[in-house]
């Protein structure tokens, strides 16, 4: 698309009339040019191109689960609290560190599970981790 090598500055589109005034020269010019910046972005990446020809057929037939996918993680956001226990409470499980006190007269011998904000501006507790499992084994394979 237009913004695909975008560099922050204003694109500005022409009509179709005026892509056909171009000339074959430039036209060749800019084929050129494009071929020379893929050819340099796949030096960068230590892609020949024919695995890149290879790629793009892989991923052509799962490219629209491949986006849903992408998108689900980018929207998912990590916990931003954690489940701990809170102790001396008037209700919950009984806690048994507090058994004494309740003997003694204390009504705050339970303990419950509930959200603890984080602190401000502390790190992140539990950053999202994913782990994908592929088993490519021969046992796994399927012919038709």
């Amino acid at each position: 698309g237009p913004y695909r090598l975008s560099d922050g500055n204003a694109i500005h589109q022409i009509s179709e009339q005026e892509k056909e005034n171009v000339s074959p020269e430039a036209k060749a010019a800019a084929k050129a040019m494009a071929a020379k910046a893929f050819a340099t972005r796949l030096a960068e990446i230590d892609m020949s191109e024919h695995e890149a020809n290879q790629y793009q057929a892989l991923l052509a037939p799962v490219a629209q689960q491949v986006n849903q996918i992408r998108s689900l993680l980018s929207s998912r956001e990590a916990r931003a609290t954690e489940r701990v226990w809170l102790s001396r409470q008037s209700h919950g499980e009984l806690d048994d560190a507090r058994i004494v006190d309740g003997v003694a007269g204390d009504s705050n011998v339970f303990r419950r599970r509930a959200d603890a904000p984080p602190e401000a501006g502390a790190p992140q507790l539990r950053p999202k981790h994913l782990s994908f499992v592929m088993d490519v084994s021969g046992s796994m394979y399927y012919f038709n």
